[in-house]
């Protein structure tokens, strides 16, 4: 992943985290282990600051505040305006398959503790909207990201590996009796991407 759009992803994420009652210390785990598949460690603290000023969060260099007794607040203006900036931004330099791989990595931030509020929802689907990812494939991956429970919401584009066939017919199984638990995948049709978890 290039600099610029590191950059971008951890703007989105800071602004994204920073809703509601503030970013939990998973989340911070989340963004610390994104980093370091990615980064060096010097640049992962580089961008993990970067993560911290957007997200209003006290650097770990400096004095450490309760970040889960943030106040409950909804998204500024100023904020919205800021998404909207950097996605158009990003829009531009990114291609179609990354576009998707950033949408997924967002919700796998918001599926960390299944926050799922109103207000991370309404960023994620204006970086969608601006993304232009079609509603069949967004709503695809909401449904992979909150995974296992694939039942509920059957999808053409969901294959399930496992010993046990779950319910409903529309799903794609594929039995294998030496497999504990379960295998999904993913398929994005417009990108031919697969996705595992």
């Amino acid at each position: 992943m290039s600099e610029e759009i590191l950059k971008a992803l951890m703007q989105l994420f800071g602004i994204i985290a920073k809703q509601d009652e503030g970013i939990a210390s998973d989340e911070l785990n989340f963004i610390r282990e994104f980093l370091s598949r990615q980064l060096s460690h010097e640049k992962v603290n580089e961008y993990f600051h970067l993560f911290e000023k957007i997200a209003e969060i006290p650097s770990y260099d400096s004095d450490k505040k309760d970040i889960s007794a943030r106040q409950y607040r909804l998204t500024s203006v100023r904020d919205s305006v800021k998404i909207l900036s950097i996605c158009r931004k990003i829009n531009k330099t990114l291609t179609r398959e990354q576009k998707i791989i950033v949408l997924i990595r967002l919700f796998e931030l918001i599926n960390i503790n299944k926050r799922y509020s109103a207000q991370r929802m309404a960023i994620i689907n204006t970086v969608a909207e601006v993304f232009n990812i079609s509603t069949d494939e967004f709503e695809s991956i909401r449904r992979f990201a909150a995974l296992p429970s694939p039942t509920v919401h059957p999808d053409p584009n969901l294959v399930i590996i496992g010993s046990s066939a779950p319910g409903p017919d529309q799903i794609t199984f594929i039995s294998r009796e030496s497999v504990s638990g379960e295998v999904f995948i993913l398929r994005i049709p417009s990108v031919d991407l697969y996705f595992l978890k």
